[in-house]
């Protein structure tokens, strides 16, 4: 069984860090549906939540490789298409007489739909792309440390590589999901020079984000999983 090598404290925290990415990817696509105005420049509203995805995809990466991470990728993604569909059956059932808000529910559950299907399409294929290249920059860190001191291999790749396989993989990830979620989601609703510039700062303005995230909350929170979970995951 896919669980049977894990103890207690692993499943339990294997559980949060699901919900955590299923509930993230879903605001993030409510979020996203919001273009707010930054210095000018027309942004989706869900460069607030989705870095938050990566987050949770690296610490999954780090302490279950990259087999499990993957796999709640892509059970996250299910959810949220089982999400889509009830949310059009919903919509579909008929309006009781004086319920006024039936035109505006519409409207607001199918103009999400182009959006969240880019997100979602965007999120599986960065999250599987920043996996992949989380663990090869992981390995190749190994390389490096394997003629080491044991304890001084586990301690460099816990204190200090961490956040740099962390960043590096985040920066592919994230080319990944902005050339496909601006292309579906606004390619022909926005100009040409809005697209491409919207585009370029969403990037950027993600990557700062999850900078900041990976300093100050992703690195510690990883060190607080495995002191709670009182095992290491160094498989590749």
């Amino acid at each position: 069984m896919m669980f049977d090598d894990y103890s207690k404290e692993q499943v339990k925290l294997l559980a949060i860090l699901s919900g955590v990415m299923m509930l993230a990817i879903f605001a993030a696509n409510i979020a996203a549906v919001k273009l707010w105005n930054l210095w000018g420049i027309a942004v989706d509203g869900g460069l607030i939540i989705f870095p938050l995805t990566y987050i949770v995809g690296d610490i999954l990466v780090e302490l279950y490789g990259q087999k499990m991470a993957n796999f709640v990728s892509i059970v996250a993604t299910i959810a949220n298409v089982i999400i889509i569909g009830l949310m059009v059956i919903v919509v579909m059932l008929p309006a009781y007489p004086n319920w006024e808000g039936q035109t505006e529910f519409q409207n607001v559950v199918f103009s999400s739909l182009r959006i969240t299907a880019a997100s979602l399409i965007g999120f599986l294929f960065s999250q599987l792309t920043n996996n992949m290249s989380f663990r090869k920059i992981k390995y190749n860190q190994w390389l490096k440390q394997r003629y080491n001191d044991e304890e001084q291999y586990y301690e460099d790749m816990d204190v200090r590589h961490y956040k740099t396989r962390a960043l590096l993989s985040s920066m592919l990830g994230r080319l990944v999901d902005n050339a496909l979620f601006e292309t579906i989601a606004f390619l022909g609703v926005l100009s040409t020079g809005e697209f491409l510039l919207q585009a370029v700062m969403a990037y950027v303005e993600g990557f700062v984000v999850e900078f900041l995230l990976i300093a100050f909350v992703s690195q510690p929170l990883v060190r607080l999983c495995r002191r709670y979970t009182n095992t290491d995951y160094y498989g590749f």
